[in-house]
């Protein structure tokens, strides 16, 4: 592991976030707005407190909510290179890596990253310190704190029987019906109830109604829960996932309804961006040997769609829907698309991602 891996790994491990934050002149949002691990801040000079987003992984992946376009995927360097070095673009934030590793480097005092004292070293027993380390990751469930669950009652603080925007957008009433879709006339957002393996409620997402407001996160919980530990649809669609010994994952929710409405229903949502080690351990263990599909918005790279998929580990029966045909508009999920052509991105468009790679 190279020792920006590990630099991230420090900062993540000792909850340096905030202080590098603070030197770099963004002060910090103390408000919780989002059940995502993540801190929140403006940027320096600025007064948007939720400009600045960073996820609290070992990965450290950033967001900033600006006007001007930015990579929509950035780490801490990327981050303080647009702040520290006004930097832009993949480029620029390539150009000054050395110096943005640098400034966290003196920032945060970890001299034993510094090029003069830090130096790789073969160590005879890494091999048995990898192992150890696997075994260390492997995830116990029982050691996982459970999402509370709520009542159905609370559906009852909802205008239920979907939204004409969804319609719209080519989800029908009566799948929308289905799943509880409505409305929360409080937060002017469309309610999307989370439930849990077992079909138990253990929380409520809204997602905005007013598209063009900038400031507005697309999605904030009404009754937080525990996104990490939860696959949205996975109660309703096991039965069909170990069925066919597979299982399409998708970023929002909204694509399960989609692929519901055509008869797809061996699918679940990670409910995000970010797949977390929970949620994979999850889908490996819902049956041996599990065809794992991942189908994100067209214009995700390989490389970002590897990286995403990194949690999986080592892991042989690992896919992705890759539009080679060009079949969708920039920025379209496959489950977007009309029938035929959903049914030929699951059909033909469906690449292993690692070739050459052996099961675990």
């Amino acid at each position: 592991m190279n020792d920006l891996q590990l630099i991230k790994e420090e900062i993540y491990s000792r909850e340096l976030t905030v202080p590098l934050l603070e030197s770099l002149g963004c002060e910090i949002n103390t408000r919780s707005y989002n059940t995502e691990n993540r801190i929140e801040a403006t940027r320096p000079g600025g007064d948007n407190p939720r400009s600045v987003q960073v996820y609290l992984s070992e990965e450290l992946m950033c967001k900033v909510r600006t006007r001007s376009y930015l990579p929509t995927k950035m780490d801490i360097y990327g981050l303080v290179s647009y702040l520290k070095f006004e930097k832009d673009t993949e480029e620029g934030f390539r150009e000054t890596l050395s110096k943005s590793k640098k400034y966290i480097i003196d920032t945060l005092n970890l001299k034993q990253f510094n090029a003069s004292s830090y130096k790789h070293q073969e160590d005879p027993n890494a091999w048995l310190k990898e192992i150890k380390k696997r075994k260390k990751k492997r995830i116990c469930f029982d050691e996982v704190e459970p999402n509370p669950t709520l009542p159905n009652s609370i559906l009852g603080e909802f205008v239920l029987g979907g939204h004409i925007s969804w319609i719209n957008d080519g989800i029908p009433y009566n799948i929308q019906k289905e799943f509880d879709i409505g409305v929360d006339i409080q937060t002017e957002r469309i309610s999307i109830p989370i439930r849990n393996k077992s079909g138990e409620i253990v929380g409520v997402k809204g997602r905005t109604l007013k598209e063009e407001d900038e400031d507005q996160y697309k999605y904030l919980p009404i009754y937080p829960f525990k996104k990490s530990i939860e696959l949205y649809n996975l109660h309703k669609a096991l039965p069909y996932i170990q069925e066919k010994k597979e299982i399409i994952l998708w970023e929002a929710e909204k694509s399960c309804l989609k692929a519901w409405k055509y008869g797809r229903r061996h699918t679940v949502s990670q409910m995000g961006s970010e797949i977390t080690k929970i949620q994979a351990e999850i889908i490996k263990r819902l049956c041996p040997n599990i065809k794992i599909i991942v189908a994100y918005d067209k214009g995700i790279s390989i490389d970002e769609i590897k990286r995403m998929v990194n949690v999986f580990g080592n892991y042989e029966h690992l896919y992705a829907i890759f539009d080679q045909h060009n079949l969708l508009k920039d920025k379209m999920s496959p489950a977007d698309a009309d029938q035929d052509t959903f049914e030929r991105l699951i059909d033909e468009c469906c690449y292993k991602i690692y070739p050459n790679r052996r099961k675990d």
